[in-house]
């Protein structure tokens, strides 16, 4: 069964340590360091941000700060806990690298301290940090699977089709895996559209629907929320994207063949039954001219494909606010109910993915912001409890392509997590945080 997203009861708690030399932990003891606020935002599509601010009396602090960036590996770790003192709910402990700390010095009478700004990232900065020269070879899972274990990650990777020469010249591993490695990943099904992010600690690369948690959010039934809807189909960018098809003439220099490769609508991931119309637009397909190199023709039949689900999967927009509730994360596939009768349906309810969360912590108070995307509509029909198909109300133009599997995607943590636990989430403090120790 989903996860409901909804307001709960309680507070809002983040904890930190910093690593230090000889595997210290700098102390955020409450009685001279002061936790302010947080932002803390992550995505599939960008590294994962945050802004962390405090308020401290003590110059020790700040000086522990100082030794923790000299070390040239400034590790900051926190998790976002929400609820009742005695039963929180835990985010799992996150593992960001500090990319800038400051501080303003304040003095009121005899009284003096500091405001202390900490920006972070997680592990995506780091592999983004320096170049390479590098011939890689094999499936584009594997060549991603050894830039994982270069750079220590542990990794969740869905398995690609066709094998590739691919040549990593003085660009950095995050922006090849982006530009060169993303657009050429197929599975074995023909589908495209692979994500490449952070998610606890754990480097992902895979359909959306290859390891997911499925969430549900009863829209009216959460007070304090706010919802806006978006249809981006007629941007020009997206036509441009390639949203109504992709077209690819691939010349093979070798053979001295000329080969038109088109995307496939069928191989595409549907979160829903309805969509609009766009191969009746003439001349709406996006046309690439492409010169094959030493890889097989799967490689323009990858980037053609992945070209027309991202565009496509960009049709629908929407974004959430809400509040006291944090169990909604970057990578999920939202089931979002948009009726007030829950017996009728309507056309922006149903699956979405999540692409973004981001997090507000004020006083003990959270307030998320999810932006969700989608390429389908929902179909109206007469009665969602109707069993009989021949009285849903459906479209004419079925929406080609392939549902996610929601079954087998809400135990893709166990079965295809590769034995990692750093995806599961933790419901009670096992340590304190400021001494690393059992409670």
């Amino acid at each position: 069964m989903a996860t409901a997203v909804q307001p709960g009861e309680g507070v809002a708690e983040v904890q930190y340590r910093i690593t230090l030399p000889q595997k210290q932990f700098l102390n955020f003891d409450p009685n001279f360091v002061t936790f302010v606020e947080a932002e803390i935002r992550d995505s599939v599509m960008a590294d994962g941000r945050g802004q962390h601010i405090f308020r401290s009396g003590d110059p020790a602090f700040l000086t522990g700060l100082r030794q923790a960036m000299l070390s040239a590996d400034p590790v900051i770790e926190f998790r976002l806990g929400f609820g009742l003192p005695n039963n929180m709910y835990w985010l799992p402990w996150q593992r960001h690298i500090i990319v800038d700390a400051y501080a303003k010095y304040q003095s009121v009478g005899t009284t003096a301290g500091h405001v202390i700004v900490i920006q972070s990232a997680n592990e995506l900065i780091r592999i983004s940090r320096h170049t390479k020269v590098n011939a890689r070879k094999g499936t584009i899972s594997d060549i991603v699977q050894t830039i994982a274990d270069e750079n220590s990650l542990p990794a969740v990777i869905e398995p690609t089709d066709g094998k590739f020469l691919m040549i990593q010249n003085f660009v950095d591993d995050s922006k090849f895996i982006l530009k060169r490695l993303v657009p050429r990943a197929v599975n074995k099904q023909g589908r495209a559209g692979y994500f490449f992010f952070i998610r606890d600690n754990t480097l992902h690369f895979h359909t959306l629907d290859y390891q997911a948690n499925v969430v549900q959010l009863n829209y009216y039934a959460s007070p304090g929320s706010d919802l806006e809807s978006q249809d981006m189909s007629q941007q020009p960018d997206l036509w441009e994207a390639g949203i109504a098809g992709s077209r690819f003439i691939v010349h093979d220099p070798y053979t001295a063949e000329t080969k038109e490769v088109i995307s496939s609508p069928d191989n595409a991931v549907k979160l829903s039954d309805a969509i609009y119309e766009f191969s009746t637009i003439a001349n709406g397909e996006r046309n690439t001219a492409y010169h094959l190199g030493s890889n097989p023709l799967v490689e323009a039949t990858a980037i053609a494909q992945y070209v027309y689900q991202q565009a496509r999967l960009k049709t629908f927009k929407s974004t959430v606010a809400i509040q006291r509730s944090i169990n909604l994360r970057h990578g999920d596939l939202l089931n979002l109910i948009l009726t007030q009768d829950a017996s009728k349906s309507t056309t922006d309810s149903g699956y979405y993915y999540v692409t973004s969360a981001f997090h507000t912590v004020k006083k003990q108070q959270v307030t998320s912001v999810y932006s969700m995307t989608r390429g389908e509509l929902q179909p109206q029909s007469g009665s969602l409890t109707s069993q009989n198909s021949e009285n849903q109300l459906m479209p004419g133009n079925q929406a080609p392509g392939q549902k996610p599997n929601l079954l087998e995607v809400q135990s893709s943590q166990q079965t295809k997590g590769g034995g990692t636990q750093d995806s599961t989430r933790t419901f009670a403090s096992l340590t304190n945080p400021n001494t690393g120790q059992p409670v």
